[in-house]
């Protein structure tokens, strides 16, 4: 008989449950539990990734079809096409006027507008049609050291309420997938990303548990999720990967609820220290490409 199994969660990759049991409870080391999960007769080994300072983009699925508009908590968002160089907005908005063409307008406000307006009428400033692409950070957005509200806000979808606003450390672009439909892609850096994705794949406070072990739990999930990000390249031309639980979720780096709401960090100092305690480590089969995980489908 073969039985099949598993528990809450897209079924590849460790356990985060059965990790933090072991750091927790028997004390292992985050070396230990990757190679419960990864190590033995599999041959892989815990190596370093081969290009550490390579961006990945990562496909913001809730903007599919959409505009793509952002906002700064101050005049510091740039339009990185821009015809004029060093101008700065508070928010910018691209909307494809024609097959992969973008109108980009810009304020000194920081406001989401919705596709019915004409952003022309609620304060923005025509800047013009760019080719492709238009792409979006701030000043420091690509910085690491930044706060996460001083890098790019991306205006979600309206919902019943308000116009959600998600923080992403990098760049925001507006592309045309193969299909010529509209996407937003997020470009950042790998350790960047982690930063988004470890504390919502295990609960930051798991570091904390018993006197500091759950840390080490912290730390094997940083390093399956930057093996598992170092396979993907799903949508060949638009993005390596997706931000929902087909790929690992991902959810930036802050959140405000509305555009005039309290911003609250989605990172968190614990999977912070994890993951830069680990940089550049990956499960690796032994003289062969990141590959601790098999491929999904795509």
């Amino acid at each position: 008989y073969l039985v099949y199994g598993r528990g809450f969660g897209h079924g590849r990759g460790l356990s985060q449950y059965g990790s933090f049991g072991w750091a927790t409870t028997y004390g292992w080391s985050w070396q230990q539990i990757l190679d419960f999960y990864y190590g033995g007769a599999t041959g892989n080994v815990v190596a370093s990734i081969d290009n550490p300072n390579d961006t990945i983009r990562v496909w913001l699925s809730a903007m599919d079809d959409r505009q793509t508009g952002v906002v700064a908590d101050v005049q510091n968002a740039v339009f990185v096409e821009d015809p004029i160089p060093g101008r700065t907005w508070t928010s910018l908005v691209a909307r494809e006027v024609s097959e992969k063409v973008y109108r980009v307008w810009g304020s000194t406000t920081r406001r989401c507008t919705l596709p019915s307006q004409d952003p022309a009428t609620v304060g923005f400033e025509l800047i013009g049609d760019v080719a492709d692409a238009a792409s979006f950070t701030t000043q420091v957005g690509q910085d690491p050291a930044a706060a996460p509200t001083q890098t790019i806000g991306l205006c979600e979808p309206k919902s019943d309420r308000a116009h959600r606003v998600r923080y992403y450390r990098g760049i925001i672009r507006a592309v045309n997938n193969s299909r010529n439909q509209n996407r937003t892609i997020n470009v950042t850096t790998m350790e960047s990303y982690l930063r988004g994705v470890v504390p919502r794949e295990s609960p930051a406070s798991w570091g904390d548990s018993n006197g500091g072990a759950g840390m080490n739990a912290l730390r094997a999930q940083a390093v399956a999720a930057r093996s598992y990000a170092s396979t993907e390249n799903r949508y060949a031309g638009l993005a390596h990967t997706c931000d929902t639980m087909d790929c690992q979720v991902y959810g930036g780096a802050a959140l405000r609820e509305g555009v005039s709401e309290q911003p609250y960090s989605l990172e968190d100092p614990r999977t912070d220290l994890a993951i830069a305690e680990t940089a550049a480590s990956l499960v690796r089969r032994a003289y062969s490409r990141p590959s601790a995980f098999p491929m999904p489908q795509q």
